[in-house]
C-alpha cells in the first residue's frame, strides 16, 4: 500500500531509513576516520572473541572473503590488527588475529561517536516509539535471517 502523499510504500520507507542511516553513519563517522563499516564489525568482534581465525571472522561478520581479507589487510597496515601463525595447532597456514592496543582505542572513539549520532536522533522520539521500532527491527531481522536461510526471495 502506497503513502497518499508520496510514491514511497512502508517497505520502500524501511530501506530509505536504512540506507540514510548507513550514509549518515559512514559520513560522520566512519569515513571520517578512515573507517569502513565492516572494519568497525570486524574490530568490535575481535574485541569480544581476544582472538580468531580469518574464517571466524568471516562467519560472525558476514561479508565475501575477498571484504574480509581486505579489511583485515587494511586493519593490519594501521596498526589496529595483529596477525600471528598458531603455534599450537602445527598448521603454519592458521593465522591467529587479535585487537591491538591501538584498535582498542580507535573502537572507544567509534562507540563515542555512535552513541553521540544515537542520542542526537533518539531525541526526536518519545521511549514508546523507541521502543516500538526496537521491536519492530528486532522482528524485522529475525524474518530476514530466515529468509535468507530459506532463500525466499529467490523465489
Amino acid at each position: 500500500m502506497k503513502c497518499r502523499k508520496c510514491a514511497l510504500s512502508p517497505e520502500e520507507y524501511i530501506l530509505v531509513a536504512a540506507m540514510k542511516l548507513e550514509v549518515t553513519a559512514n559520513r560522520h563517522v566512519f569515513h571520517s576516520m578512515r573507517l569502513s563499516f565492516m572494519s568497525v564489525k570486524i574490530m568490535g568482534y575481535l574485541s569480544h572473541a581476544k582472538a580468531a581465525t580469518p574464517t571466524d571472522i568471516m562467519n560472525s561478520v558476514g561479508g565475501t572473503k575477498s571484504n574480509v581479507s581486505q579489511r583485515l589487510n587494511y586493519l593490519e597496515k594501521e596498526g589496529y590488527i595483529s596477525r600471528k601463525f598458531d603455534k599450537f595447532s602445527g598448521d603454519k597456514r592458521k593465522v591467529v588475529i587479535k585487537i591491538t592496543k591501538q584498535g582498542e582505542e580507535v573502537l572507544n572513539e567509534v562507540t563515542k561517536r555512535l552513541d553521540k549520532m544515537r542520542r542526537s536522533l533518539r531525541a526526536h522520539f518519545s521511549k514508546e516509539e523507541i521502543e516500538a521500532n526496537a521491536r519492530f527491527c528486532s522482528k524485522m531481522i529475525s524474518i530476514l535471517n530466515l529468509s535468507e536461510s530459506k532463500k525466499y526471495f529467490d523465489k
